[in-house]
């Protein structure tokens, strides 16, 4: 039988418009049945009708040898409709592929941009453009999208010890610090119903990305130009061939192929050498009885406020059982985490209970890059539990590399990894 490549792009043509004297048969997803039962044996006919039920593509062509995409996107979550935004908007031909029975962690995440973190109060070296691509990038995005996404927020961090008092001191002081960090302020200075013994001190310069709205709004964007594929299993490497200026993927070809899978990457034959870290990842939503202060709240757990008395409590981590299945420990955590924020007992509802795996790195800074072998083959992952305030700068930085070849930032690129 005769091998036949399909082509995923947007598809133009209408029914009306091909040739009837060919004879041509059009079924619904495009593709012509007539010119392809002269193409190919009954048998290769059966197998590529198989194929398109198990992948549901959305937009097929019915040309053969038609010119491939400029990339396919594996991924559908923060990291991979981001590169995928900017890579169309440098004019690249995109396809997604979406795998609906893993959704991404980004679905669950609380979008949380924080400038200092852990319990060393510590701040990115490359916070300031870091934060500054993040607001840009958002804010373009809402405005284009028509949909409300970036969220300045205060945060207040509850202090654990007079040694957390003393490292706020130290920080407080350095020039580096001073636009992220507010004056340390006794117990009791916000008159609510926080548990502060050891005082407590805002952080400034932290939003909240409304990231449901964010990937519905591109999904939405790039369902409507037929950039989005459906469906095919992620255990399916084995379909890949790389071809000299092509890479081919099931009835998919393109130019490139870039991996935004998170930590599912670590089964990908080409990338399996990358040291992500996974990290399950518990939280959950609640509703209470009563008022609460309406700022996010950092202590044990971090308490994001949502709006009538609603709040998501994050986050767990597990790095032994990886799975995405909740937990009653994990739940009983996060409940007991939120009540020792606050001074006198509140009920808590809990209306949502979710669980994700982070894909984080030793350094916690991304993997980007291409393959070293392979130049076809690109990765972008391990944006751990920060994606929301990492992933626009590193998908420009890589959408600059590939379209203008402007050197990645080092220490982002793979290359850092492979050679070891």
């Amino acid at each position: 039988a005769k091998k036949i490549d399909f082509d995923v792009r947007l598809f133009k043509q209408t029914s009306a418009s091909r040739n009837p004297a060919h004879g041509a048969t059009s079924h619904s997803n495009g593709i012509n049945l007539g010119w392809l039962w002269r193409c190919t044996t009954a048998r290769a006919f059966s197998a590529m009708i198989a194929l398109c039920r198990e992948t549901s593509i959305n937009k097929l062509s019915a040309d053969c040898m038609t010119k491939p995409l400029d990339v396919l996107i594996v991924g559908a979550g923060l990291a991979g409709l981001l590169i995928a935004w900017e890579l169309n908007r440098r004019g690249w031909g995109v396809g997604i592929l979406r795998d609906r029975s893993h959704p991404p962690t980004s679905r669950i995440a609380t979008g949380l941009i924080n400038p200092v973190t852990g319990p060393r109060l510590a701040a990115r070296p490359d916070i300031k453009p870091t934060l500054a691509s993040a607001e840009r990038c958002y804010r373009e995005l809402g405005r284009t999208l028509g949909r409300a996404i970036y969220e300045p927020i205060e945060i207040r961090r509850i202090c654990k010890d007079s040694a957390e008092i003393q490292r706020h001191r130290l920080r407080s002081a350095s020039s580096d610090y001073q636009d992220f960090l507010g004056p340390w302020e006794v117990p009791g200075s916000e008159q609510n119903r926080l548990h502060d013994p050891e005082g407590s001190f805002k952080i400034l310069g932290g939003a909240r990305v409304r990231l449901d709205s964010l990937l519905d709004g591109l999904t939405e964007y790039f369902e409507q130009r037929g950039a989005i594929v459906s469906g095919i299993a992620e255990h399916s490497y084995s379909s890949l061939h790389l071809q000299r200026e092509i890479v081919r993927w099931h009835a998919l070809s393109a130019k490139r192929i870039i991996f935004c899978e998170g930590w599912r990457v670590l089964n990908n034959p080409w990338f399996d050498w990358l040291p992500i870290q996974p990290a399950k990842g518990e939280l959950l939503t609640v509703v209470t009885e009563v008022s609460m202060p309406k700022l996010t709240l950092i202590g044990e757990k971090t308490l994001l406020p949502l709006g009538n008395n609603q709040w998501r409590i994050s986050a767990t981590y597990d790095r032994e059982h990886i799975d995405t299945e909740p937990t009653d420990a994990g739940a009983r955590s996060l409940v007991t985490g939120f009540k020792r924020l606050l001074r006198e007992p509140v009920q808590v509802r809990i209306i949502a209970h979710e669980a994700g795996i982070r894909p984080g790195t030793p350094d916690r800074y991304p993997l980007i890059g291409c393959h070293p072998e392979y130049p076809q083959l690109t990765v972008f992952n391990g944006l751990g539990s920060r994606g929301a305030l990492l992933t626009p700068l590193y998908a420009t930085a890589l959408a600059d590399h590939l379209s203008a070849n402007t050197p990645l930032p080092p220490q982002a690129d793979v290359v850092r990894y492979h050679a070891r």
